[in-house]
């Protein structure tokens, strides 16, 4: 399972990740989608690895490897872990920001890709609980409800991601109401990952950690 996971950072080069860390920044600091045409290379901060003749290659590349998803206007809808569209998973940095994350295990890898703690605050899937994950120096060091897990993918094995991401990877309260989930949905369980917090914490590095 852990050689399939993908890790979003080291798809791209140095550049590509300035650029796509600036646009993270600025949907999180602006609250709302990050646009290409309208906002575009003067709107971003702190860059110093590539310059504005650059920046449309960049973005072609990050949406080509599945770093960002991009509507048909060229807003920036999604770019991994953050959501500019409302999602159930809030996640309040250290330093007092708040966004949406596309999914719990991206909420949760937020801590890595903003390199500061967290708090997560979600809802289950099934019964609409109320869900809270707090990560601390890398570890979730408090969560509940007590037997909360995330359902998950092997990143390579889904073609629509952010589809994925968006409709079902999502906090359980407990974990037969996750596998009732799984039944339901007539999931393919070879690409399934029922994690526990500690799986999902463990995905979560893989996937983000820089």
């Amino acid at each position: 399972m852990q050689e399939k996971i993908q890790n979003i950072h080291q798809k791209f080069n140095a550049p590509q990740n300035e650029i796509r860390l600036a646009i993270m920044n600025f949907i999180v600091d602006n609250h709302r989608p990050f646009s290409l045409k309208e906002d575009g290379y003067t709107a971003l901060k702190g860059i110093t690895l590539s310059s504005a003749e650059d920046f449309s290659s960049i973005t072609e590349v990050l949406c080509e490897k599945d770093g960002m998803v991009t509507d048909e206007e060229g807003n920036v809808n999604f770019i991994y872990p953050v959501s500019a569209l409302p999602t159930n998973h809030h996640v309040t940095l250290a330093d007092g920001r708040e966004f949406c994350a596309m999914c719990a295990i991206d909420a949760i890898g937020s801590a890595f890709t903003f390199h500061q703690d967290t708090e997560i605050h979600s809802k289950c899937s099934s019964c609409g609980a109320d869900v809270f994950v707090r990560v601390k120096d890398g570890k979730i060091v408090e969560h509940s409800p007590a037997d909360l897990h995330a359902l998950t993918f092997t990143l390579g094995e889904i073609a629509n991601w952010a589809g994925s991401c968006w409709n079902a990877m999502n906090f359980f309260c407990k974990k037969n109401e996750m596998e009732q989930y799984i039944a339901d949905m007539e999931l393919d369980l070879s690409t399934v990952i029922q994690a526990d917090m500690d799986i999902a914490l463990k995905e979560a590095i893989a996937t983000f950690n820089v």
